[in-house]
């Protein structure tokens, strides 16, 4: 069996592999975890010493897990009040390791850090497969065919 894919295709398929990764990652780190309600107590802050009007907060968390109060430091530049109730996800082997269960707090750095293999992955495809070249699969490998009318069409020109 032999699978031939062009440039976009392949692009594409990476793309959706990277991306079904990521989702299967998070979803997988969900269903292993535990779920609570917290409560912000306070704001912790870090100030630059070069630029003091320049600092990061933020929320101090406080959450229940088998009687044992949890206190933790949630995400930086996180904006909440006192007293706000936040959902918290946390491993049931380290609970002091919890975060806030928000778009910032949870998803947000590993879309992030997703981005990396998807701009390194169309570098690598833009930068090495013409527009025209395409790439066979099967069993035995794989093997790039650059663009043959490319260079029949080179060869038209010389004669």
């Amino acid at each position: 069996m032999k699978l031939k894919i062009n440039r976009t295709g392949l692009l594409l398929s990476g793309f959706v592999i990277i991306i079904v990764f990521f989702f299967l990652n998070r979803i997988n780190d969900i269903n292993k975890s535990e779920f609570s309600s917290g409560i912000v107590i306070g704001v912790k802050e870090w100030s630059n010493k070069m630029f003091p009007e320049d600092f990061e907060e933020a929320p101090i968390v406080q959450f229940f897990y088998n009687n044992q109060e949890i206190i933790f430091v949630a995400q930086r530049n996180v904006k909440y009040e006192n007293g706000e109730k936040v959902k918290v996800i946390f491993k049931q082997s380290s609970p002091d390791t919890a975060k806030i269960y928000s778009f910032v707090g949870y998803w947000l750095v590993p879309i992030i850090l997703c981005l990396v293999p998807l701009i390194l992955f169309s570098a690598l495809v833009l930068t090495f497969i013409g527009k025209l070249d395409f790439m066979v699969f099967s069993f035995k490998g794989f093997k790039l065919y650059k663009n043959p009318d490319k260079k029949n069409a080179l060869s038209k020109r010389s004669k």
